[in-house]
């Protein structure tokens, strides 16, 4: 076969492959809304960076405020992908959701592109390129992350960022061997990486590691060499991303590490369940006859034979082994983890995307081999060929094509129910919205478990709604990086003060639910009911008589006790000193890390004063109070060292209190105190750093192939 045949021929088929996916997702598009699993979180966010400047927030480290009683996500996230759908809703008519569900489907059905694309740079033919494309998405696994489907889809994990990075993955790992190699295209591989990184932690991480690996893989008197390049872009890279990572190690003393995330996601499984595992096929072929694992087999049969001669089959048989061993976790390796970077912190569960990634690149190399061989026996062989790549390929395209279609029947039955429902609820959020200065709560539970996972609207639990309309919600946890979250699950529909104690002044249910009595019925709109609760919501006065030195570790069991004592009731906020947060000794805190630890009683002597006046700007705060005598005013959302505020125009400390809000102490007297957010004061400069290290680059390698006098990498 002609070259130019055999281009056209690959070009069709990936055209074919890609535009499959592209329609069958397509639904996500057509019917943006309503949304469900994670991207109820992605676009809550888009919406909080859209919506910063008009708040008076830095649009690089927003306040988030309606999830998980406020935090600023970003100082600890990646924001790429969310950016990005930012610069798409700009140049394009569409609207902010539908373009947030465009760039989503565009990611996702188009992968096979850069497996292409990854594949050709790694030297393999066009066959191999393109099997391995078309293989690409056909993984099945039971919800652990991977790279299949399930991780992406409206009915499944809804996992933007990890779409939006893994479009760059397997071009960075490919361009990364290549550079390191020395063939060419430093600047490429480490912009490649660097891209990865900002658009998903976990993926950008191992793509830095496998491009050390690539390093090892080569003849031995070239690895000095080769890790000299990898150092050249480690530290590029590590330039790039300081905007990113010097706010989370500076601050990540007021970062959550839940007990409520099941462990297996820090952990991983062991070496037994995985093995087992992948033998029985539930790492390619979950319920479903394991088609993938014999192709991936034949696929590293494949590549062991040419491990010699060939070192794209070394490096990917490498690649497979070492991130399998990672996926074992921590029930096989134990601390030993630790000797690696940030090995203490990482979700070892994640590496099943690489073991998957590289898998179905080998399957494709293998099953492309096999057909290349029979194709050589004449036309019989081309036959057999053909028959062989068909039957292989069938029943995996048959398996994701069903499922993508269940996938179009739910989000068009979601629509359907939101059509019919949404006036009513449009009607009901508004009345909720009305008041900025309480929280509101529509129940928790995972979908279709307790009344708040079964008040939907088109398979979607009501409370979904809340933060996506920026409201300040109480609820279902879409994230659980606040200190605040692990004390969700000890809130008490029926104990008003834990109303107070969450800001909580409306309330969301259907209408023939039974609420307590101290709930007042203010609207009823269709089956949804609307509640108010009078307590003073997000600014109060309260007490804080002591202080607590806890450790991060120790946080939650010290937030449940207080919340089931009777000091939320007295408006009792107890001061927290955070060891992580290395304060100054304080002789009279009390040690509270015990398991026995129950924050002592206290019963102030009367009322603390009054609220006078308060308004919020986006999320600025002033309130001007009446204290009667020296308290605090507290503003319940989650504590962070980005908090500032004033007193009566000065500049005054912020105070950790109970159970992670941030407060300030107040005198007796008629006073103005304001609170504001201020993030991102250092990405600017950071950004610029970044900026810089990449132009230089690009500028070095541009000198080299033009041959101008420079001064020389190593290479």
């Amino acid at each position: 076969m002609s070259d130019r045949r055999s281009r056209w021929l690959a070009g069709l088929g990936l055209l074919a492959v890609t535009a499959t996916w592209l329609a069958l997702l397509f639904c996500q598009v057509r019917w943006p809304e309503p949304f469900l699993n994670d991207s109820v979180l992605h676009f809550g966010l888009i919406r909080s960076l859209a919506s910063a400047a008009e708040r008076g927030q830095s649009i690089l480290d927003p306040w988030v405020p309606g999830y998980t009683l406020g935090y600023p996500v970003f100082h600890y996230y990646q924001s790429l992908p969310h950016f990005t759908v930012l610069a798409f809703d700009t140049i394009t008519p569409f609207s902010l959701v539908r373009s947030f569900k465009i760039v989503e489907w565009l990611a996702v059905a188009t992968l096979p592109i850069p497996v292409f694309l990854a594949m050709r740079v790694f030297g393999f033919g066009r066959l191999a390129a393109l099997l391995a494309a078309a293989l690409a998405l056909g993984a099945r696994t039971d919800s652990l992350h991977g790279l299949d489907f399930e991780s992406y889809t409206w009915q499944g994990l809804g996992q933007y960022a990890q779409a939006f990075g893994g479009w760059f993955f397997p071009l960075a790992l490919a361009l990364s061997w290549r550079a390191v190699r020395g063939e060419r295209g430093l600047f490429g591989a480490t912009l490649a990486l660097c891209v990865t990184f900002l658009s998903h932690f976990a993926l950008g991480y191992m793509a830095c590691m496998a491009a050390g690996i690539a390093a090892l893989t080569g003849p031995t008197r070239e690895i000095p060499r080769r890790l000299g390049r990898v150092a050249i872009i480690g530290a590029i890279t590590g330039l790039v991303i300081l905007p990113i990572a010097v706010p989370i190690f500076r601050d990540f003393a007021w970062y959550n590490v839940s007990t409520l995330v099941p462990s297996w996601k820090y952990n991983s499984f062991g070496h037994e369940v995985v093995l087992r595992w992948l033998v029985t096929g539930k790492i390619f072929d979950f319920a479903r006859w394991p088609v993938l694992t014999v192709l991936v087999g034949a696929g590293l049969v494949v590549a062991a034979a040419r491990v010699r001669r060939s070192e794209r089959d070394r490096v990917l048989l490498i690649w497979f082994v070492f991130f399998l061993l990672l996926f074992f976790g921590r029930p096989t390796w134990g601390k030993l983890l630790h000797l690696l970077p940030l090995g203490s912190g990482f979700h070892y569960s994640r590496a099943v995307y690489v073991v998957q990634q590289v898998g179905t690149m080998l399957a494709g190399a293998g099953l492309a081999a096999a057909a290349i061989a029979i194709a050589r026996r004449g036309r019989v062989g081309v036959a057999a060929a053909v028959a062989l790549v068909v039957i292989a390929i069938a029943p995996i395209a048959w398996d994701r094509v069903t499922y993508l279609r269940w996938n179009s029947d739910l989000v068009q039955e979601a629509a359907t129910g939101l059509e019919k429902d949404g006036a009513d609820l449009d009607r009901a959020l508004a009345d909720v919205a009305a008041d900025r200065f309480g929280r509101v709560y529509a129940g928790q539970g995972r979908p279709g478990s307790g009344w708040g996972g079964n008040f939907m609207v088109g398979w979607t639990p009501v409370y979904a709604w809340l933060p996506l309309r920026e409201l300040d919600a109480f609820g279902y946890l879409y994230h659980m990086w606040s200190l605040n979250a692990d004390c969700h699950d000890t809130f008490d529909e029926g104990n008003v003060a834990h109303y107070r104690a969450f800001g909580i002044r409306h309330v969301m249910t259907p209408s023939d639910l039974n609420v307590p009595p101290f709930a007042k019925r203010v609207a009823t709109h269709g089956r949804f009911a609307v509640w108010e609760v009078d307590v003073p919501g997000l600014v109060d006065l309260v007490d804080v008589p002591y202080a607590l030195d806890v450790s991060k570790r120790n946080v939650t069991r010290v937030h449940r006790k207080w919340l089931k004592s009777t000091l939320p009731a007295k408006g009792v906020h107890p001061a927290i000193r955070l060891t992580e947060a290395r304060l100054p000794a304080d002789p009279e805190a009390l040690a509270a890390d015990g398991i026995d630890f129950r924050p002592p009683d206290f019963t102030p002597a009367g009322s603390p004063g009054e609220i006078l006046e308060r308004e919020r700007l986006g999320e600025d705060f002033r309130v001007r109070v009446r204290a009667d005598r020296p308290c605090h005013v507290v503003l319940k959302m989650t504590y962070h060292p980005g908090w500032h505020a004033t007193l009566d125009g000065v500049e005054t400390e912020t105070v950790h209190v109970m159970p992670s809000y941030v407060a300030v102490a107040v005198p007796a007297g008629e006073h103005e105190v304001t609170f504001r957010y201020r993030g991102g004061r250092d990405r600017g400069p950071l950004s610029v750093v970044a900026a810089c290290a990449l132009l230089g680059l690009f500028g070095v390698e541009r000198r080299r192939r033009r041959g101008l006098p420079r001064e020389p990498l190593r290479d």
